[in-house]
């Protein structure tokens, strides 16, 4: 599941920066559901392609919308990804996703 996170109500950094208090609670809050870095979300128009490199770990490739193809390095197969539908890709692959049509996908 991709997740897409807006903050509204107009508070600013600055509000927190004179409350060290409500800014050591809003961190301890925000950052378990959020975690920036587990999970990307990209946008492809029709014939872009994307390299996903994954030297730091194996990875789960979603696709939201959209068809995406995927080409991984020294495997003879393609793959076709539509909505709903993920793809592994092991620790040390490289994996091209090009887009046949405007799609949206997620690493995580």
């Amino acid at each position: 599941m991709c997740l897409t996170v807006a903050v509204s109500g107009g508070y600013t950094g600055a509000m927190f920066s004179q409350a060290p208090l409500l800014r050591s609670l809003a961190r301890r809050m925000i950052q378990p559901a959020i975690r920036p870095s587990a999970v990307e979300r990209h946008q492809l128009p029709r014939g872009a392609a994307y390299r996903i490199s994954t030297s730091d770990g194996a990875r789960q490739l979603r696709c939201t919308a959209g068809e995406l193809w995927l080409t991984r390095a020294g495997d003879p197969a393609d793959y076709l990804l539509r909505p709903g539908e993920t793809f592994r890709i092991a620790a040390g692959d490289d994996v091209v996703a090009q887009a046949l049509e405007d799609a949206v996908f997620c690493v995580e």
